[in-house]
């Protein structure tokens, strides 16, 4: 009875100091300030130093189109809706196309997704909810890798979050703005990647469930999502009107049966590849403050709903789509991100409060605000790996190219053994370098040189492993050659000397 006395007033105490918060700064904002600002640090610490890799070449190739041919390269193309490369090209005619250039659009739309995240902490689990979801948003290595590279991936979380913030408001309250906001907010996120479909359509089917409860919430979501859907049906219309359509995800295997529990933990604890102290603790916390969100009465039905609907359900549902067509890969998966910050939110505000009942009798709660140093430091920690850590590192063309200008084999033959190379070599190399070709056989008389691109390394983080049909593990040379001289870098890629003797 104690407990539960103490536990009214904090939470009593908290609400009331919530009620200022945003109006005003104070005392309350030195945390979510740290948290953002360490965020900033960890997006823009070295962003030109990492090597543009292959995907990012991408691209720098869409922006340097001119505008009558974009869109029409984009639709045979087919992997991804244009509006994030629309807002690339446009950046980068004032920024410039350098590394950072590329790449500040994805940091500038990551830390916004940091103050939206903090948004829906508040709304879920006030001020303890919002410092919980901060923290979780500016450490974890899945949004820090996106934040730094030229991907839309960055772009098309941060439209999530900003759905999942307009329909928990419209949950609470009716509102044209915000109905508004959820609507522009959908409909331009499916115009960055598919997958945000996913996003308003689940949010459809949870409305669906409190039907009887709030039959109006139901009804505004679904014609948010039916209005918003129309732009991006309207750009696949013209697609599939292709003679010979094609996504360009032949490369994605069939899911195993643990996938999506590797993708859950993955989406948790920003887990790349190999196993890591620092991710490891980072997950457990995670997954310490989800599933606190179950075990109080008042917040259990909002957290289990958000986790069934919001998270295991898309899993689920693409796993067994993904049975017959494949489209199963989990870095697709981080547009559901905003539904795990929902049950952070919620756990953050739990623990905090056991917390505080624990350390009741100490005074000025000073053990508290200590304890709170011990995940800061440890996800600050995690994040940091992505500087460090091989296993996020990108695929180094620069080196390469300057490892092929140093040798001096501009007037040798230059073979490659995965066509999309020359997008990324023409980034780094000068136009005497133009004679480089593909050939996926040796066709090499003399002195020649080859250029390997092992499939999906370490830039691939997240993801399970896949494979390119016809992709080569070696340079197989014919009869009457050898390999003189041989080069690698640890990201993949290989240089291969090979002397062939005079027929």
């Amino acid at each position: 009875m104690n407990r539960n006395r103490i536990a009214t007033q904090i939470d009593a105490k908290s609400q009331e100091t919530n009620r200022g918060m945003f109006s005003r700064f104070s005392s309350h904002w030195i945390t979510p300030s740290i948290i953002f600002f360490l965020a900033i640090f960890l997006r823009l610490y070295q962003l030109s130093t990492p090597s543009l890799w292959l995907d990012e070449t991408h691209t720098w190739w869409f922006t340097r189109l001119p505008w009558n041919d974009f869109f029409q390269a984009l639709r045979e193309i087919g992997v991804h809706p244009p509006l994030y490369f629309t807002a690339e090209k446009i950046i980068t005619s004032f920024v410039g196309d350098s590394e950072f250039g590329l790449r500040i659009l994805s940091v500038v739309t990551d830390l916004g997704s940091i103050l939206v995240v903090m948004q829906i902490g508040h709304i879920v689990g006030g001020r303890q909810g919002l410092i919980a979801a901060g923290w979780f948003w500016a450490f974890h290595p899945m949004t820090i890798w996106y934040a730094r590279e030229a991907r839309p991936y960055s772009m098309a979380i941060f439209f999530s979050t900003c759905v999942v913030y307009a329909y928990l408001v419209l949950q609470k309250r009716k509102s044209f703005r915000i109905g508004l906001y959820g609507f522009i907010s959908l409909c331009l996120g499916m115009l960055t990647h598919y997958f945000v479909w996913l996003v308003g359509f689940v949010l459809v089917l949870k409305a669906l469930t409190e039907f009887r409860r709030d039959p109006q919430i139901f009804r505004r979501w679904a014609l948010i999502f039916i209005t918003a859907s129309m732009p991006v049906a309207t750009w696949l219309v013209w697609f599939f009107q292709l003679p010979n359509p094609s996504l360009g995800i032949a490369w994605i295997t069939q899911p195993r049966i643990q996938e999506p529990l590797i993708t859950l933990w993955n989406l948790m604890s920003g887990f790349g590849g190999e196993a890591s102290v620092a991710t490891c603790i980072f997950g457990i916390i995670v997954v310490c403050l989800t599933s606190s969100s179950f075990f109080t009465k008042e917040s259990r039905p909002l957290a289990v709903n958000f986790f069934l609907v919001g998270v295991i359900l898309p899993l689920a549902g693409i796993w067994f789509v993904s049975q017959r067509r494949p489209v199963y890969m989990d870095r697709y998966f981080s547009v559901l991100l905003p539904f795990i910050i929902v049950l952070i939110g919620i756990g953050g505000r739990q623990v905090w409060y056991k917390l505080q009942v624990s350390l009741q009798g100490f005074s000025h709660n000073t053990p508290t605000k200590l304890v709170l140093l011990i995940p800061l430091i440890i996800g600050f920690i995690a994040g940091f790996q992505v500087h460090e850590s091989q296993t996020y590192a990108k695929e180094n063309w620069r080196i390469l190219a300057e490892r092929l200008i140093d040798i001096g084999v501009s007037q040798q033959p230059v073979w490659l053994t995965d066509t999309e190379a020359m997008t990324a070599l023409e980034y780094y190399l000068t136009d005497q370098y133009a004679h480089l070709e593909y050939t996926s056989s040796s066709q090499c008389h003399g002195s020649c040189w080859w250029i390997l691109r092992r499939s999906y390394t370490a830039t691939h983080a997240f993801s399970q492993a896949v494979a390119s049909p016809g992709r080569l593990d070696e340079i197989q040379t014919p009869d009457g050659c050898s390999v003189e001289r041989y080069w690698q870098d640890d990201s993949g890629l290989e240089l291969w000397d090979v002397r062939c003797e005079q027929l």
